[in-house]
């Protein structure tokens, strides 16, 4: 492969993070979830949602809290820092397009983060469904991963081929 076309790839890729981390941001809008529990009335979430602490009808009553009370706050943590690794990594994407350790690194975090959500629903013996906005947003998050090896990869091996062997002005002419 030619250098004009590695150069070609490695622009397309760096232009194309920044697109799939504001996609992943915006699918926090989208349906993440469905909780239900003991008969309960199922709760119906979105990432913003959880993010936010604004899951509709969540309350405390005199018995505890209700459902949606305790989906708000068992995701919240996760969906956080799922959403504040998404915006991170952003606007890593956007401004310091060079620091690709660092947004995979990020991308990684919010990962993991997403896969708090479901696993904090199997500890508490819930039954849940998960919906498109967080499936979207995992398959993108797993997408910019292997763009990111991608990427550190072509540069590894850019830098392999491109500096000289002996420094300038020390070999004898």
């Amino acid at each position: 492969m030619t250098d004009g076309m590695r150069n070609t790839r490695v622009v397309t890729r760096r232009a194309l993070c920044p697109a799939l981390f504001a996609a992943a941001v915006l699918c926090f809008l989208l349906p993440f979830g469905t909780v239900s529990c003991s008969g309960e009335r199922e709760v119906h979430v979105t990432g913003v949602e959880l993010a936010t602490r604004s899951v509709p009808d969540a309350d405390t009553t005199a018995e505890g809290p209700n459902l949606a009370q305790q989906v708000e706050d068992e995701g919240f943590f996760w969906a956080f820092a799922a959403l504040a690794a998404l915006l991170l990594g952003l606007a890593l994407a956007a401004f310091r397009p060079e620091a690709l350790g660092k947004a995979l690194l990020t991308t990684s975090v919010g990962m993991v983060a997403m896969l708090g959500l479901p696993a904090t629903a199997v500890v508490e013996l819930a039954d849940f469904t998960l919906e498109a906005g967080f499936i979207l947003v995992l398959t993108i998050e797993i997408l910019l991963v292997f763009l990111y090896i991608g990427l550190l990869i072509d540069r590894r091996h850019g830098r392999k081929h491109r500096g000289s062997v002996v420094p300038p002005r020390t070999v004898p002419q």
